[in-house]
């Protein structure tokens, strides 16, 4: 379906397109979602919501994906997974709770909240703030840092530090084989870091 105007949800919607202008208020939503408007108040059962803005109150309740939204000032998003670059407002940061954040998504302008689980190679800006410590999974591969990255306490299993990479304020489990600069960063009991720059 297409989705114009304002639609009230009171039943279920799937496999549809909100136009752009357009909200969808209320109700559960399944399938694939293609979002180029606003979503408010609703339950996710489907496999993928893909785009637009989401606001109010966002439950995920069957492990499907928001991916590439934008949440308006106060929304909550629970449960689930997030992919992709997830944008809060900056004076009124979006609140995450019992979801997870999947490998390769940019998140800012949100709060952390309980039970949130992060992949190692999730890139925080400076809008997010950590009422909780996320859980960080450990990736069985090899992770590579080429760049800069301030991990505000993540943890590494055998990270490499390229030699353009710098890490700040990781904890790095296993072997980690430093190429470029580590600083400020906690190394578990059994576990080496061989090579590079470390600074404090």
């Amino acid at each position: 379906a297409v989705l114009q105007g304002a639609t009230v949800n009171r039943g279920r919607i799937s496999n549809s397109t909100v136009l752009p202008d357009s909200t969808v208020t209320g109700g559960i939503l399944g399938g694939d979602i293609v979002n180029q408007g606003t979503i408010v108040d609703m339950e996710f059962q489907g496999i993928t919501l893909t785009g637009g803005t989401v606001s109010g109150f966002i439950t995920n309740t069957q492990g499907g994906i928001l991916k590439d939204v934008k949440c308006a000032p106060q929304t909550n998003l629970t449960g689930g997974k997030l992919q992709g670059q997830i944008v809060g407002d900056a004076q009124s940061p979006a609140r995450l709770e019992s979801l997870t954040i999947l490998e390769g998504s940019e998140v800012d302008n949100v709060d952390i909240g309980d039970n949130v689980e992060v992949a190692a190679d999730v890139k925080f800006g400076p809008g997010v703030k950590f009422t909780r410590q996320p859980v960080t999974h450990v990736p069985a591969l090899t992770t590579t840092i080429n760049d800069t990255q301030d991990a505000k306490g993540q943890r590494f299993n055998n990270l490499t530090v390229g030699p353009q990479g710098t890490l700040a304020q990781g904890e790095l489990a296993g072997t980690t084989l430093n190429q470029g600069t580590v600083s400020d960063s906690f190394l578990p009991l059994g576990s080496t870091l061989t090579g590079g720059i470390l600074t404090s």
